[in-house]
């Protein structure tokens, strides 16, 4: 990983995982309270979705109680539109910014899309849930790079340095670190992941592969 000099990860423009020197550095996230602050507009929603819903039963059963008969039928065209969840969530990516040492590649920036709210049906626990997954996977995702830049990294909270980090896997020249397994995660989503840090140069051909035959189980 000679080719890495540094990398972060952000929530929108907020950072989340920094290296710093040879150390990782861990913020505290402020979307879960963010997220949880949105509950009272949640509830009131979803009072409103069945109070809609309730009117499009209703509805239904005067229409069929009105049979063939034109002038007994229900007057549809009063019907309150359906309504939609459209309040933005706490933030909208993840960015992963990679610097480089390389001659063609300067730097990476790769984004991914954060949860949102069902439109039909907002959950804030199922919100919560997956961005709780996606944010596990980026800490692993940190843990392995720095461990690969430095495996005596620590890891440093909001300024806080741990007395005795998790242990770092030792690198190989054809092995790659194994991310903490605190989340399953799709190994092909994963394996995309690192086809494009080896495309961009950061990861060899044999780190590449290796990873690639482990989450492929072979």
């Amino acid at each position: 990983m000679k080719d890495l000099i540094s990398f972060q990860v952000l929530e929108d423009s907020r950072p989340l995982f920094i290296s710093e020197g040879k150390n990782l550095r861990t913020f505290q996230s402020d979307v879960p309270e963010k997220a949880n602050a949105m509950a009272p507009q949640i509830g009131q929603f979803v009072l409103m979705r069945q109070q809609f819903e309730n009117m499009e039963n209703m509805a239904r059963m005067l229409e069929k109680q009105g049979g063939d008969q034109k002038q007994d039928r229900y007057d549809s065209s009063n019907r309150p539109e359906r309504p939609y969840f459209d309040v933005p969530a706490p933030f909208e990516s993840f960015f992963v910014d990679l610097k480089l040492n390389h001659p063609y590649w300067r730097s990476f920036r790769g984004e991914i899309t954060a949860p949102s709210f069902d439109r039909d049906y907002p959950s804030l626990d199922s919100y919560l849930k997956s961005y709780q997954k996606k944010a596990d996977n980026l800490h692993a995702f940190a843990r392995d790079f720095i461990h690969m830049m430095n495996p005596g990294a620590q890891e440093i909270y909001d300024g806080v340095e741990t007395a005795k980090p998790q242990a770092a896997p030792q690198v190989t020249p054809q092995s790659v670190p194994q991310a903490a397994p605190a989340q399953a995660s799709d190994p092909i989503q994963e394996i995309q992941k690192y086809k494009q840090l080896f495309d961009a140069g950061v990861i060899t051909e044999a780190e590449f592969t290796a990873k690639k035959k482990q989450l492929m189980g072979i």
